[in-house]
C-alpha cells in the first residue's frame, strides 16, 4: 500500500495539469488597478444612481470653486491654485468617493443577509442540540458526534450574527461621515466662493482635508472595512 502511495503521488507530480493546479494556488490575487483613472472607474462602477448623482453634484461645486479662484488669483498675479486643488479638495473628493463605495458594499451585505433569518436558524439549531443531548442522556451516553457537529453550526451562526450587527453599526458609522464630509466640502465651496484671502482659504481647506485622512485612517482600521472587498 506504502509503494502503491507513493507511485500515485510520483505521478501526480509528474501530471501537468496537478502542476498548474498548484501554480494557480501560489498565484497572488490580482492586484488593484494602479492607473487613478481605472481605479476611479471601479469605485464609480459600484454606486447607486443617487450615490452617482451626489457625487456629481459636489463634484461640480469644487470645480466651479477652482475655476473662480483661479480667476480671482490671475487678476491678483498670484498662484498657487493648482496645490490647493490637488492637495486638498481633489483628495476629499477621493475619500467621499471612498465613504459611498464603502457603504455600498455595506448595504449590498445587508441587503442579501437577513438577520431575522440569521435568527431563526439559530432557534432552530438550539433546539435540535436540545434533543439531541436529551436522546444521548436517555442512552446513558456522553455527548454525541451529532450533539458536537450542532454545537459547533451554533457557534458559527453566533459569529454570524455579530458580523452582521458590526456592518450594521459600520453602516451608520460610514453614512454620519458621507453627511459630514459632504457639509464640510460644500462649506469650503460657499466659503470660497465669497473671500478674497486665498492663503487663508488654502490653509482652512488643509486643515479640513487632514481631519478627513484621520477619519480615513480609523476607517482603514475597522474589522468591516473588509466587508466591501
Amino acid at each position: 500500500l506504502a509503494a502503491a502511495e507513493l507511485g500515485y503521488l510520483g505521478f501526480l507530480g509528474l501530471n501537468p495539469r496537478f502542476q498548474n493546479v498548484l501554480k494557480g494556488k501560489l498565484k497572488a490575487p490580482p492586484p488593484l488597478p494602479q492607473d487613478p483613472q481605472k481605479r476611479y472607474q471601479q469605485l464609480f462602477a459600484f454606486l447607486s444612481e443617487s450615490d452617482v448623482a451626489r457625487f456629481r453634484t459636489l463634484r461640480d461645486r469644487c470645480a466651479e470653486l477652482v475655476d473662480l479662484r483661479r480667476a480671482m488669483d490671475s487678476k491678483q498675479g498670484s498662484g498657487g491654485v493648482e496645490d490647493f486643488r490637488g492637495e486638498s479638495l481633489d483628495r476629499m473628493l477621493w475619500l467621499f468617493l471612498k465613504l459611498l463605495h464603502q457603504r455600498s458594499g455595506l448595504e449590498k451585505f445587508l441587503g442579501g443577509t437577513r438577520r431575522e433569518t440569521i435568527e431563526a436558524e439559530l432557534k432552530s439549531a438550539e433546539q435540535q442540540l436540545a434533543t439531541a443531548l436529551e436522546r444521548d442522556k436517555a442512552a446513558g451516553l456522553p455527548e454525541s458526534r451529532l450533539a458536537t457537529s450542532i454545537r459547533e453550526r451554533i457557534t458559527t451562526i453566533r459569529e454570524r450574527l455579530e458580523n452582521h450587527k458590526q456592518a450594521q453599526d459600520g453602516l451608520e458609522l460610514v453614512t454620519a461621515e458621507i453627511d459630514k464630509t459632504e457639509q464640510q466640502i460644500t462649506h469650503l465651496c460657499e466659503v470660497g466662493m465669497t473671500t478674497t484671502d486665498s492663503a487663508g482659504l488654502t490653509a482652512q481647506i488643509d486643515s479640513i482635508s487632514t481631519s478627513l485622512q484621520s477619519s480615513e485612517k480609523i476607517f482603514a482600521e475597522t474589522s468591516f472595512s473588509q466587508l466591501y472587498d
